[in-house]
């Protein structure tokens, strides 16, 4: 099927497309079908393979087929560990053709089964299928090659299986599938998925990872890790162990994403939420857990010791604190930066490359459990007891009042100033209003020009604005930590008429005061 998919897309010509198909110059062949059409030139070894029509195999060394155990067949199944390099990794098994829905569900994050992928049965393969390109490559071993695939200047590959317009190049690769257009470059890379428009390289280091649709890691390491699509790290860095299903984040220079401080076994993990931002040399000390704080900045130069922040759009940076602990502002990027937000949305649609991956991937930054964490979030702020043995000293009457994770857990191992509560508090309230607000503008203007009933029949709507709004999904409880729902699972923001109601049921709680009758619109 993923051969079948791969046909029509259009496939860049080459030098060698201008070759005679012929089979010239090679020292040894050996049970080998070799089709008509195909280009098989000045190869040292080729055996046990299958060369369709139109492929071409140039200067290649020693191309074989190597017979493994029944437990270690090469077929169209892989086991990839994620998390925890030691002491109890999860272990997810992977296809060519897998979804970051299918190994969510698999992890326990989701449980979605929309666009499920999963086959009862591998699909043993016997001997190497070369169907696209394989040039001046020294070592090939158990690969299959699809249509319009390349494989070019490579040291060594292995136990891998490219679909159509995949590519490796310059690079030493083993018991890796790559989707559609994905590529590699100049790199090591052991035991990996990569998604349809991924890309790997220059320089990078990559093992037991499953790298999301249209990421990009180049020039650093990732090891034991699941990357969310349109998750950057184009710089020299080192990703372990980080679970990141939404991605969409990016990893700045010379941070360190896993340091093993306890100078123990490297058991640990991070989980990390839609959108973070790790800042230049940034060094972050397992378990730590982002999950909730959508979109928040971790600045340059911070040490993050072993926490848990749950504030959406937050910054977290260094201070000179007496106690050494970093300041956080909950909602600095929706107060101080609203214009990032704007940015990454029109990004993240014009970047969104992978058609087979955009049925689940082009969600909105806005949405309804954005909002739901940020009620929270200033719920916690709102609510927080500030205790006089929570404070630091104070030597003057301006200074800041401070809070710390004894007051609100919420926070991690960080702490908020007086100010900082207040721009929480304030860009929550506002976000939060704007989206309400927007959705009912938007609805009332369909309601005005197509509807005679006019602005009054929205309020009577599912018994009026006073209905209670559930998620359809309950947060799912993964060894101690509490998943947000994924916005795959969410289908609300696609379904106008379920967002409307949680956008009135918004409305409700922020405007009492204009919100009187839940029958009647005479308030407004």
């Amino acid at each position: 099927e993923a051969q079948k998919q791969g046909v029509n897309e259009k496939v860049q010509s080459t030098v060698f497309d201008n070759i005679k198909p012929a089979i010239k110059n090679n020292t040894f062949i050996k049970d080998t079908i070799i089709a008509p059409g195909a280009r098989v030139y000045n190869n040292t070894m080729i055996s046990n393979s299958y060369v369709g029509p139109n492929a071409s195999m140039f200067d290649c060394g020693s191309i074989h087929f190597e017979h493994t155990s029944e437990k270690d067949l090469f077929n169209d199944d892989m086991e990839i560990i994620l998390g925890p390099e030691s002491g109890g990794g999860r272990p997810v098994n992977v296809t060519p053709e897998s979804t970051l829905v299918s190994i969510c569900r698999d992890l326990g994050i989701s449980q979605s089964t929309v666009g499920n992928t999963d086959k009862s049965v591998p699909c043993n393969i016997n001997f190497n299928i070369v169907l696209g390109e394989l040039l001046f490559t020294h070592d090939a071993k158990n690969i299959y090659i699809s249509q319009s695939a390349v494989v070019q200047s490579c040291n060594f590959i292995s136990s891998s299986i490219l679909l159509p317009q995949a590519s490796v190049r310059n690079s030493t690769v083993k018991s890796t599938f790559m989707q559609w257009k994905s590529s590699i470059n100049d790199s090591n890379v052991s035991s990996t998925l990569l998604m349809e428009c991924a890309e790997i390289g220059p320089n990078s280091l990559v093992a037991s990872t499953v790298l999301g649709p249209d990421s990009h890691v180049s020039c650093g390491e990732v090891h034991c890790s699941l990357i969310g699509p349109n998750t950057n790290s184009h710089h020299q860095s080192l990703v372990i162990s980080v679970l990141w299903p939404m991605g969409r984040g990016n990893v700045g220079y010379g941070s360190n994403i896993g340091s093993n401080h306890t100078g123990r076994l490297p058991d640990q993990e991070c989980t990390v939420g839609e959108g973070v931002f790790w800042g230049l040399g940034s060094i972050i000390k397992f378990p730590v857990d982002l999950v909730n704080s959508y979109y928040s900045v971790v600045a340059a130069g911070v040490q993050l010791p072993p926490q848990s922040v749950t504030m959406p759009f937050s910054l977290i940076m260094n201070s000179n604190h007496a106690n050494g602990k970093n300041e956080i502002v909950p909602g600095w990027l929706l107060q101080s930066s609203p214009y990032t937000i704007l940015r990454s949305e029109e990004k993240f649609r014009k970047r969104r490359k992978a058609k087979r991956h955009d049925f689940y991937c082009g969600w909105h930054i806005i949405r309804p459990s954005v909002i739901d964490a940020c009620i929270r979030a200033r719920e916690s702020l709102l609510n927080v007891a500030h205790s006089e043995s929570n404070i630091g000293q104070e030597t003057t009457d301006n200074t800041d009042k401070l809070y710390f994770n004894s007051s609100l857990a919420g926070l991690g191992e960080n702490y908020m100033t007086e100010r900082g509560k207040r721009v929480g508090i304030e860009s929550y309230t506002s976000t939060i209003r704007r989206y309400a607000l927007k959705g009912l503008y938007e609805k009332l203007k369909t309601i005005l020009k197509n509807s005679e009933e006019g602005i009054s029949c929205i309020f009577h709507r599912n018994n009026g604005l006073r209905k209670e709004w559930k998620s359809t999904e309950e947060p799912i409880i993964d060894s101690n930590k509490s998943w947000p729902i994924m916005p795959w699972e969410e289908g609300i923001h696609d379904d106008s008429d379920k967002l409307l109601d949680h956008q009135l049921f918004i409305l409700n709680i922020e405007f009492k005061s204009i919100i009187k009758n839940n029958n009647t619109s005479k308030a407004l």
